[in-house]
C-alpha cells in the first residue's frame, strides 16, 4: 500500500497519517462500546434470537429486524463471551465498520489515484456520525457497509489485469453476504451490476477497457455470470425462510407504502438518505460531491458513473413497484459517497490554487474545507450522537431486579426497552416454576405506578390493559432500582397451585371441533413422564378440551398465571411462531350455572421467545418455545377448562403446563 523503496520518507508520512486517522476512527467507535445494551433495535434482535439456535437463526424471520448472517455472529458472540457482553455482542458491527474504513481508504485510491483523496475520504468517513452510529450499535448495517465496499473493491480489481478467479470470489462472496445480512441490499447489487454492464457496452466508455487483454463485452458476461451465481446463492440461503418473508412483508412493510405514489416514493428515497449520511451543517458541503462526481479526477472517465448508478438505479424498484425502503437500508451508498465528497473537495482546492496562482494552495484549501467539515461532524457526534445512546448500567439493573424479586416470581417490564437485562431473571424464574410447580408472585419493574396501570399486555391480537383500575395503585408496594425504575409487588398473598404435574398428559380431553389424535409422547418432553401430542387431520383444526379438577377461591380480584411449553412439530408453517396456538382457559362460576366465559390471557414480556432444549444430552432434538401468560377474574369462586388446538395437518406437543391463582395486592373491593 506504501511504497517504501522509491521514496521512503514519503512512505512513511503516508503510513503516520494512515495509521493515525485509523484511529481516530477506531477511537470514535469504541467510546460507550460497552454501554448497556437494548438501544437501536438492538432489543429486537436480542431477544428474539439470543437463545435461538443457528438451525433456527437461519430459518425463521420473525420480524424485518432479522439480519441473518449478523444474527449468526451475534449469536457466536453470545455462545463465546455470554449475552450480556455488550462489547462481544457489537464486535462484529465494530470490526466491519473499522474494515469499512480500511476499504474506503483503498477504494479511494483505486478510483482517484491520489493520495490526497484517499486521506480526506478516510477522515470524512472515521468521522461520519451516522457510521459511527451503527459501528457501535448490534444492527446488521455496519457489516452491511463494509460488505457492499468490499464487493465495489473486488469489482474494481477485477477492472485491473489481477487474480480473475480471487476477486470474482471476493465479489461474489460479498455481495451474498450482504443480501444475507439485509435483504433490500440486493438494491446495490442490481445498481452495481447496471454500472458494469453500461460502462462496457455503451461506446462511450467501453473504450477505456480495451487494453486490458479482455474486451470489454466478454468481461461484461464474465460480471454477468457473477452476480447470476450471487442472485442464485442469496436466494438459497434465504430459501428455508422464504414465506415468512413474503407474509411479513405483506403483513407488516407493504402496509407502510399503501396510499403513496410510487414516484413520491422514490423520489423520497435520496434526499432521505443524503439527510442521514450528511446531518445538519454537513449538508452544506453537498455541492462538493457534485463537482466530485461531474469534475473529480478518476483513473477512469467510467468511474465517474458509479455513484450515479448505484444511488439511482435502485430507485427503478420503488418506482416500478411501489416498494421502497427505510433510509437506513441504502447506507451502501456511504462509502462512494464519501470518496467523490472528498474528490470533490480536492478538485475545489485545485480551482481555487489556480485561481490565485499558487500550487501550493490548492491542499490548504482542501485541508480547510476538509476540516471545517469534520469539525461539524466531531460536532454532532460529540453533542448529539453520545448523549443520545447513553443508557443507564444494565448490569446495575439485573443486580436490583435479583435483589427485591424471589426465585419463583414472574416479573413483568413494562417498558420493552428495558427487557434485556431482566430477561435472564424472568428466564431463571420461568424455568423454576415449571420445575417444582410453585408461584410465589408477580412483580412489575415500571416507572410509576401509573405505568402499572395503564401496562398492556398482548392476547395475540391486541395490545390491552391487563392491570386498569384493579389496584389502588398509590398503595402498591415497590423498591427502587436504576435510573427512577422500581419494582413493584402486584400480588401479596399465597398464590394457589391449580394443576399437579403432568395434567396435561393424564386430563381426559374431549374433541370439541375437527378431528384428530391425542395421545402421549415419552420420548419428547420438557418435564414429567411425556407430554401431550395433537395431530390434526386436514379437514380442519382439531380443538380438544378438558376440565380443571379444582375450584379457585378468590375473596379479593385477582389473576391467574399460566405457564407451560409446546413445540410445532410439523405444519405449513413449522419454524413460525404461528404453528404454536396458546391454549384458551374458559372459566365458570359454580354459583351461577350456565354463566361462562374465555379467559382474556395477556402474554407475560411480549416479544421476548424463550426456547429451550429438552434436555443437554438432547439439545439437537428441538426446542420447546416456553410461554408465560396472565388473565384477571374478579372476586368468587371459579371451575375452569382448557382447550387446545393444532391446526389442519399439523402435529403439536404440550407439555409443563403450570396454572396459579393469587390475589392482586391492595386491590380495589
Amino acid at each position: 500500500m506504501f511504497d517504501k523503496s522509491a521514496h521512503p520518507q514519503k512512505a512513511v508520512n503516508e503510513w503516520a497519517a494512515f495509521s493515525g486517522l485509523m484511529a481516530l476512527g477506531a477511537g470514535l467507535r469504541y467510546y460507550q462500546l460497552d454501554r448497556a445494551l437494548g438501544g437501536g433495535d438492538e432489543n429486537q434482535i436480542l431477544l428474539e434470537y439470543m437463545d435461538a439456535s443457528f438451525r433456527d437463526i437461519v430459518s425463521t424471520y420473525y420480524a424485518g429486524g432479522h439480519h441473518v448472517f449478523h444474527t449468526v455472529l451475534i449469536r457466536l458472540m453470545t455462545l463465546w463471551f455470554g449475552d450480556e457482553n455488550a462489547v462481544a455482542v457489537r464486535f462484529p458491527a465494530f470490526a466491519s465498520g473499522i474494515l469499512c474504513l480500511w476499504l474506503i481508504y483503498r477504494i479511494a485510491l483505486k478510483l482517484s489515484g491520489s493520495v490526497a483523496v484517499a486521506r480526506l475520504s478516510l477522515l470524512i468517513a472515521a468521522t461520519c456520525p451516522i457510521h459511527i452510529y451503527y459501528s457501535q450499535t448490534a444492527r446488521g448495517y455496519s457489516p452491511l457497509m463494509f460488505l457492499s465496499a468490499a464487493a465495489v473493491y473486488a469489482a474494481l480489481r477485477l477492472l485491473e489485469p489481477s487474480s480473475r478467479a480471487l476477486w470474482g470470489t471476493v465479489l461474489v462472496v460479498c455481495s451474498t453476504l450482504s443480501i444475507y445480512a439485509i435483504t433490500t441490499n440486493v438494491y446495490f447489487v442490481f445498481g452495481l451490476a447496471g454500472w458494469i454492464l453500461v460502462t462496457h457496452l455503451a461506446p462511450f466508455w467501453k473504450d477505456e477497457f480495451q487494453g486490458s487483454g479482455v474486451s470489454p463485452k466478454r468481461q461484461a458476461l464474465w460480471f454477468l455470470g457473477l452476480f447470476l451465481l450471487t442472485a442464485a446463492a442469496s436466494y438459497l440461503l434465504y430459501l428455508p425462510m422464504k414465506d415468512q418473508m413474503i407474509a411479513e412483508a405483506r403483513n407488516y412493510h407493504l402496509e407502510k407504502f399503501a396510499g403513496a405514489s410510487r414516484l413520491a416514493i422514490a423520489a423520497n428515497i435520496p434526499l432521505k438518505t443524503l439527510t442521514l449520511i450528511f446531518p445538519g451543517a454537513m449538508a452544506w458541503f453537498l455541492p462538493f460531491l457534485l463537482v466530485g462526481i461531474v469534475w473529480g479526477n478518476t483513473v477512469r472517465r467510467s468511474y465517474r458513473l458509479l455513484p450515479v448508478c448505484v444511488f439511482f438505479l435502485p430507485l427503478l424498484v420503488p418506482l416500478f413497484t411501489g416498494v421502497g425502503g427505510y433510509p437506513r437500508n441504502y447506507l451502501y451508498n456511504l462509502p462512494i459517497l464519501v470518496v467523490f465528497l472528498a474528490a470533490g473537495i480536492v478538485k475545489a482546492g485545485e480551482f481555487l490554487g489556480q485561481c490565485v496562482g499558487r500550487k501550493t494552495a490548492r491542499t490548504a484549501v482542501a485541508a480547510a474545507i476538509v476540516l471545517v467539515y469534520s469539525a461539524f461532524s466531531l460536532k454532532t457526534v460529540f453533542f448529539k450522537h453520545y448523549p443520545s445512546i447513553q443508557v443507564p448500567s444494565g448490569k446495575l439493573y439485573k443486580e436490583q431486579i435479583l435483589e427485591h424479586s424471589g426465585p419463583l416470581d414472574l416479573i413483568l417490564i413494562a417498558d420493552p426497552k428495558h427487557y434485556l437485562y431482566a430477561m435472564n431473571v424472568f428466564k431463571q424464574n420461568l424455568r423454576a416454576i415449571i420445575s417444582v410447580n410453585k408461584f410465589s408472585g408477580i412483580k412489575m419493574a415500571a416507572l410509576s405506578p401509573s405505568d402499572v396501570d395503564n401496562a398492556a399486555l398482548f392476547d395475540g391480537r391486541s395490545d390491552f390493559p391487563l392491570f386498569r383500575g384493579i389496584f389502588d395503585v398509590k398503595k402498591l408496594a415497590y423498591h427502587d432500582v436504576t435510573a427512577g425504575k422500581k419494582l413493584f409487588s402486584l400480588t401479596d398473598s399465597p398464590a394457589m397451585s391449580v394443576l399437579p404435574e403432568d395434567f396435561e398428559v393424564a386430563a381426559h380431553w374431549l374433541p370439541v371441533s375437527g378431528t384428530g389424535t391425542v395421545s402421549k409422547e415419552a420420548e419428547q418432553k420438557l418435564t414429567g413422564e411425556a407430554s401431550l401430542r395433537l395431530d390434526a387431520g386436514d379437514d380442519g383444526d382439531f380443538v380438544v378440551k378438558s376440565p380443571i379438577a379444582y375450584i379457585i377461591r378468590l375473596e379479593k380480584p385477582g389473576f391467574v398465571a399460566f405457564v407451560w411449553a409446546g413445540k410445532p412439530l410439523s405444519s405449513p408453517e413449522e419454524k413460525s411462531q404461528g404453528a404454536l396456538f396458546v391454549p384458551s382457559i374458559i372459566a365458570r362460576n359454580p354459583d351461577r350455572p350456565g354463566e361462562t366465559h374465555q379467559l382474556r390471557l395477556g402474554k407475560v414480556n411480549n416479544g421476548f421467545h424463550f426456547k429451550v432444549p429438552e434436555t443437554p444430552e438432547r439439545a439437537g432434538s428441538g426446542r420447546w418455545m416456553v410461554e408465560s401468560f396472565l388473565g384477571r377474574l374478579p372476586a368468587g369462586n371459579y371451575a375452569l377448562n382448557f382447550q387446545l388446538m393444532a391446526s389442519a395437518g399439523s402435529s403439536i406437543l404440550y407439555d409443563g403446563f403450570r396454572l396459579f391463582a393469587v390475589e392482586a395486592a391492595n386491590a380495589r373491593e
